[in-house]
């Protein structure tokens, strides 16, 4: 349920509302007191808060895009985004929120939460490195700050970090002692069972209201991690060799007190494509930073850094999974400058760039989807976008995990229309 109201006060006459609902939680709560100032069109950032109306409804949602005509909006707890709004729609942006006798604004509530998050990648990463664990940190505030080089504007609630299976029962113990928990991830026993290694795991812990996870990664994850290996689509030995290179290229990166090994440009940006990707090329967030990365190189260095990227792609045979990351960039992030002799050399084949361009006609970056229609999605992507023939693709339906899942998801799609059914006679 989204963040709304009925029109029953003129906004236009009052500087406060009452919050309704949960789309927008944890920033804002059901029953919230919701201050907001009047703000010139051009002056609306991405991030911002924002009550708008729309027929009989005022709704409060996050800025999530902005061109100069309209922009889209989306609650933080919704997969859907909210139709484009016109500058005329748009009441004022949230500037204060009353919860009880407590008032903050919002920038305030951010900077609190990063500061607890930041102090827990802190405790977690100085832990490691007291055990000598190898690691990389792959995603998480410490990029948000290199990069865009200020505080975030919205919540952080998670990082990645890359280590060696050798070393996870070690980092497990770390995690349990700071308070962390380990989320069982599989869909059954047996779905446990049929999976032929352990790619990821994730492990929560909540402090002070905050949710705080640690994805936990043993290879450079951008393939299905509820299936495990897929050698008919995409070869072993290339994302071993790919992990290896991840470790082996890092950088110190210190912000304050934190000091942590982050990637390498180069080898983030490939990373950081792949996992916009495995995201289906989904949040205009995850493509900000990409963008952001790109622009933070000097102009003298960027040729080099193309030729350094190109020879990562080429190497790992990853054109077709990361060809589509540089078609949103072009899209949605227009300023972004990439080179045409690069995008020449990493285009797919023909067939691969199609269903590219089809694809990026009928989806766009802003709405996301549950986990059953994003993994199907996925595969779909693996499937089409991979180098090898289809006489060897096809063998992937052959496998266990994959078998399990196909099945699973007939379950689930029979019990789902059932349930519907039952829902629409009683």
């Amino acid at each position: 349920m989204s963040a709304k109201n009925n029109v029953t006060i003129d906004l236009r006459t009052t500087d406060h509302i009452k919050s309704f609902g949960h789309s927008m939680y944890p920033i804002l709560h059901n029953g919230d007191i919701i201050y907001y100032k009047k703000t010139p069109y051009q002056k609306i950032k991405l991030n911002d808060i924002i009550i708008s109306q729309k027929n009989n409804l005022y709704v409060t949602h996050r800025v999530i895009y902005k061109t100069s005509d309209y922009i889209i909006t989306k609650g933080d707890n919704n997969l859907e985004i909210d139709e484009p709004l016109l500058p005329e729609s748009i009441i004022g942006v949230v500037n204060k929120v009353q919860r009880g006798k407590v008032t903050f604004i919002p920038e305030t509530y951010y900077l609190l939460q990063s500061s607890i998050y930041y102090q827990h990648i802190h405790s977690v990463i100085k832990e490691m490195e007291r055990h000598t664990i190898s690691y990389v940190l792959l995603k998480g505030l410490p990029l948000h700050l290199k990069y865009h080089q200020e505080h975030p504007r919205k919540g952080f609630f998670d990082f990645d970090i890359l280590i060696s299976p050798t070393d996870r029962d070690v980092l497990m113990k770390i995690l349990n002692d700071l308070g962390f928990k380990r989320r069982y991830d599989f869909l059954s026993p047996t779905h446990e069972r049929l999976m032929n290694k352990s790619i990821e795991e994730t492990c929560m812990k909540k402090f002070e209201g905050f949710n705080i996870a640690v994805d936990i990664h043993y290879e450079a994850v951008f393939m299905m991690t509820q299936i495990g290996t897929l050698n008919p689509l995409y070869h072993q030995s290339y994302i071993d060799g790919f992990t290896k290179e991840l470790f082996n290229n890092t950088v110190t990166f210190q912000e304050h007190d934190l000091k942590c090994q982050l990637l390498t440009d180069e080898y983030l940006f490939v990373y950081l494509s792949l996992h916009f990707f495995h995201h289906n090329f989904k949040s205009l967030h995850r493509l900000n930073l990409i963008a952001a990365l790109i622009q933070s190189i000097p102009r003298a260095k960027r040729h080099g850094f193309w030729k350094s990227v190109f020879s990562i792609i080429h190497k790992y045979r990853l054109q077709g999974y990361i060809y589509g990351t540089f078609i949103s960039l072009e899209k949605y992030l227009p300023a972004t400058s990439i080179p045409q002799w690069f995008l020449n050399k990493i285009r797919p084949g023909k067939a691969q760039c199609n269903y590219l361009k089809n694809y990026f006609l009928t989806e766009h970056i802003y709405e996301e989807y549950n986990a059953t229609r994003a993994g199907i999605l996925l595969f779909t992507h693996l499937y089409i976008l991979s180098y090898n023939p289809w006489y060897k693709k096809i063998l992937v339906f052959l496998q266990p995990a994959v078998i399990f899942m196909m099945v699973w998801l007939v379950y689930y799609y029979v019990t789902t229309r059932c349930k519907k059914l039952l829902r629409t006679f009683l």
